[in-house]
């Protein structure tokens, strides 16, 4: 698939064993996923880097690079008793454990490649209500505080 992509059909999975360590692509692959069925979107993923800046005397200013944080993504999803994925969010948002997080999304440049998958792990909080009105879905949403730095894997030739 040549081109721009959408997130249709991305795929957003928690590890339902708390992770009390930073895990490499090997750690993260062996782990036991359960799929968030109901998610409607994601923000942003990934590591932002605070740029400075202090104004001189002379008019412009000095500039730096600075702390480097991982974003830390708001899920949403359709309200669903009997979905695992939810029931998986609410079991991690009792527990001060960390979390960890597998985003599949929809990019393999062509059918004989993977998708990117980002992984990290987390904090998850409790699952708010989102805001609607009488013609919304019931939703739910919690955004997951990162412990570590994002970890992408590129799209890989399928064997």
């Amino acid at each position: 698939m040549a081109g721009a992509t959408s997130l249709f059909g991305a795929k957003i999975y928690i590890c339902t064993t708390a992770q009390t360590a930073n895990l490499n692509q090997s750690g993260y692959e062996a782990l036991d996923w359960v799929l968030l069925t109901k998610a409607t979107s994601k923000s942003q993923l990934g590591d932002s880097e605070e740029v400075l800046q202090e104004p001189l005397l002379s008019g412009a200013p000095a500039r730096a690079k600075a702390l480097i944080t991982p974003s830390d993504p708001t899920i949403t999803l359709v309200h669903d008793h009997e979905d695992a994925g939810e029931a998986a969010l609410k079991a991690a948002s009792l527990t001060d454990g960390s979390y960890a997080f597998k985003f599949d999304m929809t990019d393999a440049p062509s059918s004989s490649e993977t998708n990117s998958i980002y992984y990290n792990r987390g904090l998850v909080p409790r699952l708010t209500q989102a805001e609607g009105g009488a013609s919304s879905m019931d939703m739910r949403e919690t955004t997951i505080g990162m412990q570590d730095f994002w970890l992408e894997v590129e799209p890989e030739t399928i064997p």
